[in-house]
């Protein structure tokens, strides 16, 4: 229930943040502030708010249950996700701390890119995984039909995505 600050020049621990919420998973920054997903393992709803110079937490922010991922798409907005077993894209405004679910996108893993967010997620029920792409500008979701079984993959679990370093290539695992 803690975020550490690693100095990067010295490889030392030089601050930390307890967190009210449980089970730390995803953060991210934004403007000043670390947002930190507490899942609890399915059993907490917090985003915690931690000043990222003074590493105090500032505040707590109650969302759906579970969140885990979570990336911002500018100052202005951050979306997360919540796991197991929803799998649901939130816009969490920070201003005002609104949040609002994104439908017809189901996410296990996401990540941001050129005002898209890129979300995978596999059904365990039915064996059935999907890509989708979500334009934050235009609140358009759009499925991507990956062609695997053409480049000779069977069958893939598509579990988690990302990019690489300002990459304009998507990576699926």
């Amino acid at each position: 229930n803690e975020v550490v600050r690693l100095d990067t020049a010295s490889l030392e621990l030089d601050a930390h943040a307890t967190l009210s919420g449980t089970l730390a998973e995803g953060l991210t920054y934004n403007d000043g502030n670390i947002y930190v997903c507490n899942s609890g393992q399915g059993q907490d709803n917090k985003i915690s708010v931690v000043d990222a110079e003074t590493m105090v937490e500032t505040k707590v922010i109650e969302t759906a249950m579970n969140p885990t991922g979570i990336v911002s798409e500018s100052d202005e907005a951050i979306y997360f996700s919540t796991n197991y077993p929803d799998y649901t894209l939130y816009k969490l405004t920070v201003e005002d701390e609104s949040i609002m679910q994104i439908p017809d996108v189901a996410v296990a893993d996401m990540t941001y890119m050129n005002e898209n967010i890129y979300a995978c997620a596999f059904d365990w029920g039915t064996y059935m995984g999907e890509v989708s792409q979500y334009n934050t500008s235009t609140a358009e979701t759009t499925s991507l039909n990956l062609d695997l079984a053409d480049v000779g993959i069977p069958m893939i679990m598509e579990y988690h995505i990302g990019t690489i370093n300002g990459s304009d290539n998507l990576y699926l695992s």
